[in-house]
């Protein structure tokens, strides 16, 4: 396999995103940990590592990323992360205030 770079870490985002709902702008939160190996891209395309996206290294199961000519692209791991792990359809909570009582429709 050659040179790798094992990382862990975590990463914690707050972010504004519009309920499916109601359409109403509300704050979301994520907390993602990860555990990702980097090894050289020279190898993305060979047999071993074509369709891999885990690997097994050190008595654990890292995600698989690639890396160029020695320089770790640390976004492209986070925006994916991001990405994979965001709420596709937030809802906000309603409060009590925002409630509508069925016995008022009826009218």
């Amino acid at each position: 396999i050659g040179e790798y770079v094992l990382m862990t870490g975590k990463v914690e985002i707050d972010f504004f995103v519009n309920c499916v709902k109601t359409l109403v702008l509300m704050k979301d939160k994520l907390d993602i940990e990860f555990k990702c190996c980097f090894i050289s891209n020279t190898l993305e395309e060979s047999e071993i590592y074509a369709d891999q996206i885990e690997v097994y290294m050190e008595s654990n199961m890292w995600e698989l990323y690639f890396y160029d000519k020695r320089n770790i692209d640390i976004k492209e791991m986070v925006h994916e992360y991001i990405h994979l792990n965001k709420n596709s359809y937030p809802t906000r909570e309603i409060s009590k205030e925002d409630q509508i009582d069925p016995s008022d429709q009826a009218q």
